[in-house]
């Protein structure tokens, strides 16, 4: 194959004797048309993602500074909280100790009412147990006394004498009641 000339051959023809400023001169001009190149198609998006950069580091400091102040403002609320914890802890036993003696005079008002409805209770069972002993007992002597009076009457007893005894033992039923 035959040997082809090239464009940079074409512009710049070959020297017979390359010295070196030569070389350093070219590989200067490749650079300077690489970085003209590279800036002229990159600068827009580098520029854009450099702008976002910039704004999103803006935004990721202004956060943080908040973020930090309402740490710093809980950290004053939590001390300030632990500094009257002592206030706190005492008014809420004081309350407890309110609240308990208030629950004792509940429970003890309320026990001396059912002893005083027991014993009420009581006394009207008592008072019914009186009545019924009495009015057996009654039963009981109007049953003897009419037995001692059929016994008496059988004996030598009068019409008399026996509506003496009958009127003699109605009034003493009479008093028991």
């Amino acid at each position: 194959m035959a040997r082809g000339v090239t464009l940079w051959q074409k512009l710049f023809p070959p020297v017979e004797a390359h010295t070196p400023w030569m070389d350093t001169l070219l590989q200067t001009a490749n650079l300077i048309i690489l970085l003209a190149v590279l800036v002229y198609f990159l600068r827009k998006p580098v520029g854009r993602y450099l702008h976002r950069r910039s704004q999103k580091i803006k935004q990721d400091i202004d956060l943080a500074r908040h973020e930090r102040e309402e740490a710093s403002a809980n950290l004053r609320e939590i001390k300030e909280r632990l500094s009257r914890l002592d206030e706190e802890l005492s008014a809420f036993k004081k309350g407890i100790l309110q609240e308990a003696q208030r629950e004792r005079k509940r429970i003890l008002t309320e026990a001396k009412h059912e002893a005083e409805e027991l014993l009420k209770a009581t006394n009207k069972k008592i008072d019914s147990e009186v009545k019924l002993a009495k009015q057996r007992l009654q039963e009981y002597i109007a049953g003897l006394s009419v037995e001692e009076a059929e016994r008496l009457l059988k004996g030598n007893l009068t019409d008399k004498d026996q509506e003496a005894l009958v009127r003699k033992y109605l009034a003493k039923l009479e008093e028991l009641q």
